[in-house]
């Protein structure tokens, strides 16, 4: 298996990377709109048709897309211990490390969240809070 590929040749790859939830074995281009609070992120195939897209938000207060999906922190940030969330519209609740890699699963209950970090070592987090093609992010930093 050869790494990778180019915009110009697609090959086998491993598909292993933690954050990446799968991997399209086609020809395309990665189209990147930025802009103050958001930079948003498309997959187009070789014909033009979107296949995959994602957006990373600045501030989810005033964020572009479904406004009844909302997340933010209820808790001191930095943090040197639970962290809190308030949390609505979402379907998923995650918190992944700085790499990408999922650190833990938690359940949203009536709008809040509480994330016990345990033995996670200090550093940044996000907490990624998803339904259906939105997200929303939030940046949570440990300290010892």
């Amino acid at each position: 298996m050869r790494p990778g590929g180019t915009a110009s040749e697609v090959s086998a790859a491993p598909l292993d990377h933690p954050a990446m939830v799968y991997g399209l074995d086609q020809l395309g281009s990665l189209v990147l709109d930025v802009s103050p609070s958001m930079m948003r992120g498309r997959f187009l195939d070789a014909t033009g048709v979107v296949r995959d897209d994602f957006e990373i938000l600045k501030s989810v207060t005033n964020s572009p897309g479904d406004p009844s999906i909302r997340l933010s922190l209820a808790s001191a940030n930095p943090s040197r211990g639970s962290v809190a969330f308030i949390a609505s519209g979402g379907d998923r609740l995650s918190i992944v490390d700085a790499s990408g890699r999922l650190v833990r699963r938690l359940n949203v209950l009536q709008g809040a969240a509480t994330w016990d970090p345990g033995g996670a070592p200090p550093g940044v987090y996000f907490a990624v809070l998803e339904s259906g093609n939105v997200r929303r992010v939030a940046k949570v930093v440990l300290v010892p």
